[in-house]
């Protein structure tokens, strides 16, 4: 505890706290309350079962729809001026995948990329840098903010240990090879979903035509288990390189 008392109350000393939702502090407090709001997406998301969402039963294309809406939701609050590793980004990218797959009734190691394209759902990695584009928006919008973004911009000097946003825009700048300063943002948002796109088109619609088929079922006789199986196939990782 420190010295400091507020109405006879004394301070405690914290790595960490949050503020309107937000977190700060220390590296280690910022990389745990990260992990806790996965991780709470992960809950939320097996909580479905109880609406009767199962694998190789349920709608894939509403089981996607839900996790957007009642999971991923969680997630996007603390992502306009939060600063995540590559690498963690990476792991949780591997972990929605893994969930959805599962949820679906896929198997463990089928593609990922072309399944998200063909059903509309976006990486952790790809909402993440979409909402730098958001909170630059915001930053834009009012003189003075812009005017304070701009120097510090100017005059800051990017290193690993630097977590301040105009470092998180760096990262998005040099993954696009442009000056996101020099564009509208709804071409920089384009920009960014372009670069998550698979290449393999003709597998994507391939795949979006079995995904069809399974949602809507043409007739009691149709059989749902040989879409799965063909599902399965064309995702496997060695049939799905591009």
């Amino acid at each position: 505890e420190t010295n400091i008392t507020v109405d006879g109350n004394r301070l405690p000393c914290v790595n960490g706290f949050e503020y309107l939702g937000l977190p700060i502090g220390n590296h280690k407090f910022m990389s745990d309350f990260i992990e806790d709001k996965w991780k709470k997406v992960e809950r939320s998301f097996y909580s479905l079962y109880g609406l009767g969402v199962k694998p190789s039963i349920s709608n894939p294309s509403l089981i996607v729809f839900l996790f957007k809406q009642y999971c991923q939701s969680i997630f996007r609050h603390v992502l306009d001026n939060i600063r995540i590793p590559c690498s963690m980004l990476k792991e949780f990218d591997s972990r929605q995948s893994m969930i959805i797959k599962r949820m679906i009734g896929l198997k463990k190691f089928t593609h990922t990329t072309p399944l998200n394209e063909a059903l509309n759902l976006e990486s952790v990695s790809q909402i993440y840098y979409k909402h730098k584009i958001f909170f630059l928006e915001q930053l834009t919008r009012d003189p003075g903010c812009y005017e304070l973004f701009s120097y510090m911009r100017e005059n800051e000097t990017f290193s690993k240990k630097n977590t301040s946003f105009c470092a998180q825009l760096n990262v998005l700048e040099d993954r696009l090879y442009i000056n996101c300063l020099d564009y509208q943002p709804k071409m920089v948002k384009t920009l960014i979903e372009f670069s998550f796109k698979s290449l393999n088109t003709g597998l994507v619609d391939s795949i979006r035509f079995v995904i069809n088929k399974i949602n809507h079922r043409v007739n009691e006789e149709f059989n749902i288990f040989f879409c799965y199986s063909l599902l399965n196939g064309l995702l496997r990782v060695d049939f799905a390189q591009v």
